[in-house]
């Protein structure tokens, strides 16, 4: 798969599933975390903020995500924690992180598995919101049944609303049973 066929529609990761990535991968203040495809930042904004207190790093390909995700980093005061950059994952080097996470459709996981084969240390973790990287046993899953405001449904008999639920599926890799 050349590159420019990797599309990946923005959907925004729940803060409890963000919370589980980074707990799941264990991040901490010695952490360079790296996300693929930031879309509007929340992954990095949460791992370069207590408790975690990690750097972060993320690339972005939809100029108006990553102009967002720009203002919000200035506006929290993040910037020497957050580096963001504009561009294609294909192109961005991500030697330098310990933790990768991706909500990332399955051809792209298919389509970066490569990269971050070649390109990370033994002992870094990736974290995938979804979906798998087939072929690579997780280390750890973990199923979140998480609300959804945005989804009602009437509730026969009763004159409330109900609000939906949605399944997520957390994933961990760690490169060193990977190699």
């Amino acid at each position: 798969m050349k590159k420019s066929e990797i599309y990946v529609p923005f959907v925004p990761t729940p803060p409890r599933v963000v919370g589980c990535m980074l707990d799941m991968a264990n991040v901490g203040r010695g952490d360079m975390v790296c996300d693929l495809g930031f879309g509007d930042g929340r992954i990095l904004v949460a791992a370069a903020s207590p408790p975690y207190n990690a750097k972060a790093v993320g690339v972005e390909h939809d100029k108006k995500r990553f102009h967002d995700a720009k203002r919000l980093v200035k506006h929290l005061g993040l910037e020497k924690s957050i580096e963001l950059l504009y561009g294609d994952i294909m192109d961005f080097d991500v030697g330098d992180a310990t933790v990768v996470t991706a909500y990332l459709l399955p051809n792209a996981n298919d389509a970066v598995k490569p990269k971050l084969e070649k390109e990370l240390d033994t002992s870094a973790r990736i974290v995938s919101h979804d979906y798998q990287f087939y072929g690579w046993k997780p280390s750890k899953k973990q199923e979140l049944i998480v609300p959804t405001p945005w989804t009602f449904s009437y509730v026969p008999g009763s004159d409330k609303d109900a609000f939906g639920i949605s399944h997520h599926y957390v994933y961990l890799y760690e490169m060193s049973k990977i190699r």
